[in-house]
């Protein structure tokens, strides 16, 4: 769901915005600072976006202007969301332990160039999001708020699903070597099904690493199929597996895709029937905990 995708985001963007990295680096740094200011503003831009999305997004009284403009506010989410993956893991960079100067390391650092793409991209990503705004304006794309009302009261509002995954093409320098290990455990691994997990604490680039992997051609066509969800804390495990279902499923013409009102068991047997004698790859971010590892009711 977009709406919740940028939930995401704007809670990367609070923890990001709350840190002491920042002075701790020195405000001197013109374009850290220039990056501090325009994460504010995309901020603004989110909460704004926001409150629209957590009104259509559940809508199903759609069309196909709706969800084509849908699928471009998606995109420019996950762009976001690994902008923001980039900049906490450059100010991680910057922080080194062991420096007498910390304006010395910054003028000396090697990721200063990270630091304008960065800046770069954040603006970028404030110009897409205004043109998203007019475009919504400009074709007259509106909801049905009675639809909207009631989804709301049934709580399918609350669950963080990634349907997307971005197409990007600047990559956050510095994990080369963890994205070679990873292609490598994904291409050349074990025959028999698989769980590879990447694990750090927050703000360290999972997600960005991953993404650089997933979108690899070389990846994409290693497996018949693959499917990105995001689990979050509280998440639904009917809303997940329908998630996985569409994505999994997106190439197919003759697989029904009427899953809406499916139980959880009902689709467990669906996604195993459909995954029988397929290679696949299934990435699930934002996880929280080790029960989310098993997806059934």
């Amino acid at each position: 769901m977009a709406e919740a995708v940028v939930y995401v985001v704007l809670g990367k963007i609070a923890a990001s915005l709350g840190r002491d990295a920042i002075n701790a680096i020195g405000k001197e740094a013109s374009d850290l600072l220039e990056a501090e200011n325009n994460m504010k503003q995309l901020e603004i831009e989110f909460r704004v976006m926001k409150a629209f999305l957590i009104q259509v997004t559940m809508c199903s009284s759609r069309n196909l202007a709706f969800d084509a403009w849908l699928d471009e506010v998606k995109r420019v989410s996950h762009d976001a969301e690994d902008v923001i993956d980039g900049y906490e893991y450059l100010l991680g960079q910057s922080n080194t332990q062991g420096c007498s100067s910390l304006k010395k390391l910054w003028r000396r650092s090697k990721h200063a160039g990270g630091w304008r793409s960065i800046t770069e991209q954040l603006k970028q990503i404030e110009v897409r999001l205004s043109k998203l705004t007019n475009m919504r304006d400009r074709y007259g794309i509106a909801i049905n708020v009675e639809e909207v009302n009631h989804t709301s009261q049934n709580g399918q509002l609350e669950h963080a699903l990634d349907s997307t995954c971005i197409n990007i093409e600047d990559e956050v320098v510095g994990i080369e070597e963890e994205t070679s290990w990873l292609v490598q455990q994904l291409i050349h691994g074990q025959e028999e099904r698989t769980i590879v997990s990447v694990c750090s604490m927050g703000g360290l680039g999972k997600t960005t690493l991953v993404r650089q992997v997933y979108k690899k051609d070389e990846i994409k066509h290693n497996f018949d199929c693959s499917a990105w969800i995001s689990v979050s804390q509280s998440y639904n495990i009917e809303h997940l597996l329908r998630e996985l279902l569409k994505q999994l499923q997106e190439k197919e013409k003759d697989i029904p895709r009427q899953v809406g009102t499916r139980d959880a068991a009902s689709l467990v047997q669906t996604l195993t029937d459909f995954l029988q004698d397929k290679r696949y790859l299934i990435v699930l971010d934002d996880m929280w905990g080790r029960d989310a590892w098993v997806l059934e009711p």
